[in-house]
């Protein structure tokens, strides 16, 4: 879904909707550009580029100019791989923006469920799964039910894994979580197992199936703790 300046407002009114999640995931890219190397760096500048080019081609009202203001600054920096000049100034408008939101959201007696709950433990942040045929419309499910920032969905041989391609996104700064799906990939648990505790991410083990609601009850058993729950 485009990142729009009204649908920020529309945020406002009714909190919790999917815009202000694509307002944090700018947040999230934009605080990264701080301390991110390499690839990982590239990652958040193309990400950056992509949520701002869909942010200004929406119309604004008065009060969000100035935000928009800042993210066409942030796009031409991002062509020039350079931190803009108002990094600062920027960032405090997409809190601002973020805030609103939440602290518009209306009070619930009622328990949240266990996706929400680990959208709360992973929100803004990436997830890794591995094994299974990945598609582009189950990442995306797992994107939105779980607010993350990206699914990254990774194929793999059962028997004879390529470990070597499997390390550097398990060894990504954002990433939070890695799935297994030991379905599809049982015979390479231990050694993915050991890659997920060489760089300090925590690894659920998926033994059915990956929609959300089968999901999130097996991470908060096996990495809820670690995860902050």
């Amino acid at each position: 879904m485009d990142l729009s300046l009204s649908a920020i407002r529309a945020a406002r009114r009714y909190p919790g909707c999917v815009e202000r999640k694509e307002v944090n995931k700018l947040l999230f890219h934009v605080r990264r550009l701080v301390d991110a190397t390499g690839a990982e760096l590239e990652h958040h500048w193309t990400q950056c580029a992509a949520l701002a080019d869909a942010l200004l081609a929406q119309p604004s009202t008065p009060p969000e100019r100035e935000l928009r203001a800042r993210v066409a600054e942030l796009r031409t920096s991002c062509d020039a791989r350079a931190l803009p000049g108002g990094y600062v100034m920027l960032v405090r408008e997409l809190e601002s923006a973020s805030r609103r939101g939440a602290q518009a959201a209306p009070t619930s007696a009622r328990e949240p469920s266990d996706v929400e709950r680990v959208a709360a433990l992973l929100r803004g942040r990436a997830l890794v799964v591995i094994g299974g045929l990945p598609r582009p419309e189950h990442a995306r499910s797992l994107e939105e039910a779980f607010d993350l920032s990206e699914a990254v969905w990774l194929l793999s041989r059962e028997h004879n894994p390529d470990l070597t391609a499997l390390e550097p996104p398990i060894a990504r700064a954002d990433v939070a979580l890695v799935l297994l799906l030991i379905r599809w990939i049982r015979h390479a648990l231990n050694d993915v197992a050991a890659l997920c505790e060489k760089h300090g991410k925590p690894m659920a083990r998926i033994p059915g199936g990956y929609n959300p609601e089968s999901l999130a009850p097996q991470i908060l058993a096996q990495c809820g703790k670690r995860l902050g729950a």
